[in-house]
């Protein structure tokens, strides 16, 4: 199988994981001392470097795969879709091109991969006749929004759709898609947390545009989504959880559209069933 975002957090320990099963994994990474920590940490893994936001490597990336699948016989088993960043702070005061970048890695980049990769779906199907298999890994702030973390639970939301979209475009296929919405992780997505630094999250343009006023009325509301996620830390899950739950996607006869992932996880879907005017009381308070 193919995974996105194997540098750190899930994507890196999903790739471990399934190679220790004795898979074949191609994990995709950016950068070139990580390919060549993870070929050091497992036979099994074959690095790839791509960076899902630029069309050329990922179609070099699915020609590469596709080279290696044939000349070693193998079949491709699935595309798991992970690479992720984020961006905390209020949505007016987000830096326009930093805000457009979370979208491109976490919805345009996913789209790319796996237009990319669904012709490699199609040939090197697994022997044994199973269906192949695409993986989002969404998130449960694709459920509920919050303030504070407005781009990214957009673009999760988005990634939600997409899964839909290809869940049913690619059934005649035998192409099964799934979407993995995990709570809060121990993953360094989270690190921005630690210790975030509100003026870096906007722009040097809305300083000046902004009176005092409007960015201390936000600097209040974005400490309070702040405290809710240092909160969260204490209910965080290993990653182990999230290992466990892609290798079903992947491998399970009848794979879920949907995998949950975490203790949080309970609260988000609790949140789709109330008044939206309920939520926004929560978030604010």
């Amino acid at each position: 199988m193919f995974i996105t975002g194997c540098s750190s957090g899930i994507g890196r320990t999903a790739a471990l994981h399934l190679a220790q099963k004795g898979l074949v994994v191609f994990a995709g990474v950016r950068k070139q001392q990580d390919a060549e920590q993870l070929g050091k940490d497992s036979s099994n893994i074959v690095p790839v470097l791509v960076d899902v936001t630029k069309q050329a490597e990922v179609d070099q990336a699915a020609t590469f795969v596709g080279e290696q699948l044939s000349q070693r016989k193998l079949s491709l088993l699935g595309v798991v879709n992970n690479s992720g960043i984020s961006l905390p702070g209020m949505l007016e005061l987000q830096d326009p091109a930093r805000c457009r970048q979370v979208f491109e890695v976490n919805m345009f980049g996913a789209l790319e991969v796996t237009r990319a990769f669904i012709p490699l779906l199609r040939k090197h199907r697994p022997a044994d006749g199973r269906n192949t298999r695409v993986v989002f890994v969404s998130t449960g702030s694709a459920l509920v929004t919050q303030v504070g973390n407005g781009s990214y639970g957009a673009s999760k939301r988005g990634l939600e759709s997409l899964a839909d979209s290809f869940r049913m475009e690619l059934e005649p296929w035998g192409i099964e898609v799934s979407s993995i919405l995990p709570g809060p992780l121990r993953t360094p997505i989270h690190d921005v947390f630690k210790d975030p630094d509100f003026d870096s999250l906007f722009s040097v343009d809305d300083r000046s545009r902004h009176d005092a006023g409007v960015v201390t009325r936000y600097r209040k509301m974005f400490e309070g989504f702040v405290k809710m996620a240092r909160f969260a830390t204490y209910l965080m899950d290993s990653t182990v959880a999230t290992d466990r739950v892609i290798e079903a996607a992947l491998l399970d006869k009848v794979p879920k559209t949907r995998y949950d992932v975490g203790k949080v996880m309970y609260l988000a879907r609790l949140g789709t069933y109330l008044p939206d005017r309920v939520v926004d009381f929560l978030n604010r308070t």
